[in-house]
């Protein structure tokens, strides 16, 4: 009786399908385990609060690398029932350089514009620096800003009895790369001139240097295609001068 069970336990112990049995018992367990914990770990992670979108920087002088305080930085968030960025908030950049923005809630927005007076800046900086920002994390840049370092003298000579009046426009590729309106165009203090024969008109704009500067000039509204054109490059510290004479 007793060598029976003996035999029969050697028979259990290393019986093939019961070995089998045991391992799939262990498979099964573990998987359901697996499949606990990724549902516990996920069930945590939604119930969590999500972390911040954050744009940080600091805003400095193109040439001498200084910290800029006071640069006007504007905020555009992205509204559904638009479908379109439209203008949430503006921040200053601190007394050395630095400024910060962020979100939780709704981390789709994006920096508009930064605006000093003196300054432009160019649009494609920013673009580079943020436009394809990582949310839920911080997103840190130096973003330089040109001077408006040097001037454009700008004459008009009335020479001839002919037409009167003329129009201006001149064209500044760092302005073309602003946001905003200006498409390049420099902020003329006359645009239109109505001048006599012998009268002579001169205007003095701020512009910033290293860059080609287009001047167009016609007896018609200005159309880029076909007007009169004439070109000059600004340097730094410096007063170009350019004069048409009609």
């Amino acid at each position: 009786m007793v060598l029976s069970k003996l035999k029969m336990c050697t028979l259990s112990k290393y019986n093939p399908y019961f070995n089998i049995k045991i391992a799939s018992d262990m498979k099964a367990r573990f998987f359901i385990i697996c499949f606990l914990a990724i549902v516990i770990s996920q069930t945590f992670s939604d119930c969590k609060e999500p972390s911040p979108t954050i744009v940080k920087g600091k805003v400095v002088d193109y040439y001498t690398q200084e910290p800029l305080e006071g640069v006007e930085i504007t905020i555009y968030k992205w509204h559904k029932d638009y479908l379109s960025y439209r203008y949430y908030t503006t921040i200053y950049s601190d007394s050395n350089g630095y400024f910060e923005f962020g979100d939780a809630e709704n981390p789709d927005f994006r920096i508009g514009d930064m605006r000093k007076l003196g300054y432009v800046y160019k649009d494609n900086i920013i673009y580079d620096s943020f436009d394809n920002y990582q949310k839920g994390a911080v997103n840190e840049a130096v973003i330089p800003l040109f001077p408006n370092d040097c001037w454009l003298n700008l004459q008009v000579d009335k020479v001839s009895s002919g037409k009167s009046k003329i129009y201006l426009s001149v064209y500044s590729p760092i302005l073309k790369s602003e946001i905003g309106i200006s498409l390049g165009k420099v902020a003329l203090m006359e645009d239109e001139l109505e001048l006599t024969e012998g009268q002579t008109y001169a205007q003095f704009l701020p512009v910033a240097s290293n860059e080609m500067l287009t001047i167009y000039w016609d007896f018609k509204p200005i159309n880029l295609a076909d007007a009169f054109r004439d070109s000059v490059f600004v340097t730094r510290g410096d007063t170009s001068a350019v004069t048409i004479s009609y």
